[in-house]
């Protein structure tokens, strides 16, 4: 994921690394049993304002995408 920070502001950068232990974790709402998974969502929905995280978003999802099918295939 470093190689995406490139160009983005260290706040952003400091905030992502905070995430890091979560990523490729189903987040969980602790009021029920349903799960919510990040990467059903666009880029759009989640970073309305920011075309930068927009692209790290989209090339994240892809990554994860492919993660989850070898998973699968395996």
């Amino acid at each position: 994921m470093t190689e995406n920070f490139k160009g983005l502001p260290n706040f952003v950068k400091q905030e992502l690394e905070k995430l890091k232990p979560y990523e490729g974790k189903e987040l969980q709402f602790p009021l029920g049993d349903n799960a919510f998974n990040f990467w059903e969502l666009d880029a759009k929905s989640v970073f309305p304002h920011t075309p930068e995280l927009q692209k790290t978003f989209n090339k994240l999802k892809k990554k994860n995408l492919k993660k989850q099918r070898k998973k699968q295939d395996l």
